[in-house]
């Protein structure tokens, strides 16, 4: 045990610095008068902790004296330490949205088109292909000038040409209507006809033929 007497300077008291078997004594009175029974003069110690007299420090004075008990560090959890997020227990689970920010990172996101084709639009180069190709209304004027097809028939090289029709317009349609094998037959069959038609009349094998036309003023068959 080390003894400060009075009227001495006392050096600085580290608290728990001392062994636990031998306390530091602070006798009152330090640089004052002597005093008796251990009040302490007047510029001196006179209590620690409500207490007189001799003072043997301990833990709980110490203590006492902070107005707080030192945490132990042993049974901090790291976060207290480290003072790191990723420390801390039972923390919330975030999406990795939440922590980079990217729009990339952001689940069930709409989907946002970046090209053309993505909504099925042409590209800078199908657009200038569209401006020389042919439009709609000079197809339209084309397929105004084209041919119907008609079923079963085909189209070839082999079509009349305009004047050509006009040629076959004008001649005069055929007028010989068949051969009979007697004149009563041809007139049975035929009892009117039209100016210009003609009949022939044949027998069979070795018998002349004979022809008869028409006759419009009589309404007849005449040889």
């Amino acid at each position: 045990m080390k003894v400060i007497a009075a009227g001495q300077v006392a050096k600085p008291i580290v608290l728990g610095a001392a062994p636990r078997r031998a306390p530091v004594v602070v006798l009152a009175g330090l640089r004052g008068a002597p005093g008796t029974g251990g009040g302490g003069g007047g510029a001196g110690v006179s209590s620690f902790n409500g207490r007189t007299g001799v003072v043997s420090l301990t833990g709980s004075d110490v203590n006492a004296a902070l107005a707080y008990t030192p945490a132990n560090l042993a049974s901090l959890a790291a976060v207290a330490l480290s003072g790191s997020y990723a420390d801390l227990s039972g923390l919330p689970i975030f999406s990795a949205v939440a922590l980079s920010g990217a729009y990339g990172d952001l689940a069930g996101k709409p989907f946002i088109p970046e090209t053309p084709g993505d909504i099925g639009a042409a590209t800078e180069a199908q657009g200038a292909l569209a401006d020389t190709a042919v439009q709609p209304g000079a197809l339209s004027v084309q397929l105004d000038l084209k041919v119907d097809k008609v079923a079963g028939y085909g189209l070839s090289q082999e079509n009349f040409t305009a004047a050509e029709k006009a040629k076959l317009a004008g001649l005069e349609g055929s007028h010989y209507r068949g051969t009979f094998i007697n004149f009563t037959a041809l007139q049975t069959a035929l009892p009117n006809a039209e100016e210009g038609d003609y009949a022939d009349v044949d027998a069979g094998a070795g018998a002349p033929v004979q022809r008869y036309i028409w006759d419009e003023s009589d309404s007849e068959w005449v040889a």
